[in-house]
Order: C-alpha cells, then sequence, then structure tokens
C-alpha cells in the first residue's frame, strides 16, 4: 500500500516538474497529494531529481527528472487527478488504483503530431514577420521552408537521442542558410527576416520565465539551472543563425531596421504566434484561447502605447507583460495552467530575438572589418536585448506575484 502511494507521488512529481509546472506550484501539488494520500512528505526539487522526503526525516525517495520538455496536456492532466481525489478523506485501494492509471495516463500524453507541430512553425514564423513588418510573398514561402523543415529536423533529432540545443542549432543554422539565399535572390528585406523569424521560435521561453521565478522565490538553486540551460539554447540558436548566413556568404546588418504595421496586423499577429506556441507546448485548445486572447490585446495596447503616446519598446514590454501577468496568473490558478506555458505563449512575440541575433552577428563581424559603426550597434543591441528581457521578465515576476499574494490574503 505504501510503495503504490509512493509510485503516485513520484509519477506527479516526474511529470509535473519535467514538463514545464512552476516550481513552486509543482511541490505545492505533490505535497498537497501526499497529504491526501495520508503520506506527507517535503518535495524537494533540484536540476536533475525530485526527492521526496517523509517528515520525520528517516526515508526518502529520489525522482530522476530533467526538465528540458514542455508539455502542458500532461501537466494538466495530472493536476486534474489530483484534484480528483478528496481532501481529508480515505482512500481505498480502487481509489489508489484509479490515481495511479490517471497518473499514468496523463504522464503519457503525446505531444502535437508532427504535422500540426509543423504547421504551427510555419504559423509562429508567419506572425513574427508580419509584426516586423515583413512583405514579399516569396519571402513568407522561403520561411514557411525554413520554419517547416527546422520543425520536422527537431523532431527528427529529438527522436534519436540529440538533445535540446542541438536540435536548436540545426534548425537555427537551416534559417540562415534559407535567409542567406533570399540575401542572394534580393527579396530579404535589411533585417533578414526570412532567417530571424523561423530563429525566433526557437528560444526557450518557459525555461527562463519558470527560472526567473525560481531565483526571485524559494528554489535559488533549480533557477540558475534553468537559466543556464535556456542560456545555452540561446547561444545555440545566435550560434547557429550566424553560422547558416556565413555558410552562403552572407550576413544579419547590424543597423537593420523594421517596419511598423498597423494596429490590426500587429494584434492578429500576437495572436498567431500565441496560438503556435500553444501548440508546441502540447496545450490543450479550449485552453489555448487564453494566451491566444490575451496575447493579441498586450500587443494592441503595446503598439498605442508606443505608436500613439511616444512610449520606447523596453517601456512599453514592460507594461505589456505586466497586464499580460496579471490576466494569467488568475486564468492559470483558477483553471490549473502552468503559468509559463500560458505566459510565455502570450507575451512570445515580444520577445528581443532580433536584438540579441544582430548583436552576435555584429561580434563575428567585428572579427574580420571592425570599425565604430558596428561596435555601437553591437553595444545598443545587446543593451536593448538585455534590458527588454529584464522588464519582461520583472512585469511578469511582478503581476504574478501580487496575485498570488492577493489570493493568499483573500483566503
Amino acid at each position: 500500500m505504501r510503495d503504490e502511494r509512493m509510485r503516485a507521488l513520484a509519477t506527479a512529481a516526474r511529470t509535473l516538474v519535467g514538463y514545464g509546472h512552476l516550481t513552486s506550484e509543482a511541490i505545492s501539488a505533490v505535497e498537497s497529494l501526499s497529504a491526501r494520500l495520508g503520506l506527507p512528505v517535503r518535495c524537494i526539487v533540484e536540476w536533475n531529481r525530485v526527492v521526496l522526503v517523509d517528515l520525520d526525516g528517516l526515508a526518502h525517495t529520489t525522482v530522476h527528472v530533467r526538465p528540458e520538455a514542455i508539455n502542458m496536456a500532461r501537466v494538466n492532466a495530472t493536476l486534474r487527478a489530483i484534484d480528483s481525489l478528496p481532501a481529508g478523506g480515505a482512500i481505498g485501494d480502487r481509489e489508489l488504483a484509479r490515481l495511479n492509471s490517471r497518473l499514468d495516463e496523463a504522464a503519457s500524453i503525446s505531444h502535437a503530431p508532427l504535422w500540426l507541430f509543423v504547421l504551427a512553425c510555419i504559423a509562429g514564423a508567419w506572425g513574427l514577420a508580419l509584426i516586423y513588418g515583413a512583405r514579399s510573398p516569396l519571402s513568407y514561402v522561403l520561411m514557411a521552408i525554413a520554419a517547416g523543415v527546422g520543425g520536422v529536423v527537431r523532431r527528427w533529432l529529438g527522436s534519436h537521442g540529440i538533445a535540446v540545443p542541438g536540435q536548436a542549432l540545426a534548425a537555427a543554422m537551416l534559417a540562415g542558410i534559407l535567409g542567406g539565399v533570399a540575401d542572394h535572390l534580393g527579396i530579404a528585406s535589411t533585417a533578414r527576416l526570412v532567417a530571424v523569424c523561423p530563429a525566433m521560435i526557437l528560444v526557450p521561453g518557459p525555461h527562463l520565465i519558470n527560472g526567473a521565478l525560481d531565483v526571485t522565490g524559494k528554489n535559488v538553486t533549480v533557477g540558475w539551472h534553468r537559466l543556464v540551460y535556456g542560456g545555452i539554447i540561446l547561444a545555440a540558436i545566435s550560434g547557429g543563425l550566424v553560422v547558416g548566413l556565413l555558410l552562403v556568404g552572407s550576413d544579419l546588418p547590424v543597423t537593420a531596421g523594421a517596419r511598423t504595421p498597423s494596429l490590426w496586423v500587429d494584434a492578429l499577429a500576437a495572436a498567431l504566434a500565441a496560438m503556435a506556441f500553444s501548440v508546441y507546448f502540447s496545450m490543450p485548445l479550449t485552453q489555448a484561447a487564453w494566451p491566444i486572447l490575451v496575447g493579441g490585446i498586450i500587443h494592441a495596447g503595446r503598439w498605442i502605447l508606443m505608436v500613439v503616446c511616444g512610449v520606447n519598446v523596453i517601456n512599453g514590454d514592460l507594461a505589456a507583460c505586466i497586464l499580460a501577468g496579471l490576466v494569467l496568473s488568475a486564468v492559470a490558478h483558477r483553471k490549473r495552467l502552468s503559468f509559463a506555458g500560458v505566459g510565455f505563449a502570450a507575451i512570445v512575440a515580444l520577445v528581443p530575438g532580433i536584438y540579441l541575433f544582430r548583436a552576435v552577428a555584429g561580434m563575428v563581424q567585428l572579427t574580420a572589418r571592425p570599425n565604430t559603426v558596428v561596435v555601437v550597434g553591437v553595444a545598443q543591441d545587446f543593451s536593448t536585448a538585455l534590458l527588454i528581457l529584464a522588464a519582461m521578465t520583472f512585469g511578469l515576476i511582478l503581476s504574478h506575484g501580487f496575485i498570488m499574494r492577493w489570493r493568499a490574503v483573500a483566503r
């Protein structure tokens, strides 16, 4: 009986921590489940394992897990299985067997099918391209090839045991090659959007959001591991993109600019990008409506602040993330969703990937032909990217913390 209860706890911990749930909320869910099972434990999350310790400290169970993948369907099904148990009631053999069956089913829910994943990759790249003002129909065709084939390559590499950084490197390199081809054909904009947009959909947002929330909370060690892991993926994306461009004799201009679309195009494109990332995270369609709706609204508000009111991009992103965090923190708690998943899906269009990629490309250019213009451009792009990321992180942390504190006081 004890073994079956501990198996339920281990399965729940492995799924919640391994597939994108906030660390603090995963700990709370596992400890709540342990209390309902009559086997109270303390849940300790590390980067590669979860330790379940009896409250008397005399026994513990180690669950090996690496929080690298994102699958919101598994997380949500696990939370529903936990919620199905009565609080304070006696759990018999039949109820325990049913719980373990539901937890096993939740842990085995598949990711989005390949065809849907590929379509989402294309839609995400197109959404970002619309936001940055791409106009050439042929550039959208090349973006679809880069993003779609990149999605197939990522799934294929993953099925052969290649880690996420390796998958991102290969997909970004492919995007860089096709972006360089577009440049030689004379159809690419100065921003090289054919290369940049398929690369931006690779950004590991949930790892960065979860890591930032962990570091500012009580899970500092695992938070730093998440941030470092996300940084490695970002480095792989940037390196692959630049190498791909160089292989075909092209580059990413440090001073490249982007057009500003109309308000309705901006909002719809942001919603399209949010929809794509909802598919990446295997989010049930009924729940994906929230990040899609919020993503479009906050981007429209950001457009008004920047274009009409003259607010700069950093403050515009800060305001957008505060609004997104307030709405989605409340929704995630009420609907039992992962805040990192729905949060990043909603704000993905704000990620300053283009600034980061240009800065890395500029550093490569400095090794061959150093000049003041490139140095200034690299410094501006790096500082802008870091400030935007800081503003986005602060906005999400501030709003999420406010909602959680408000709910605690309301109880």
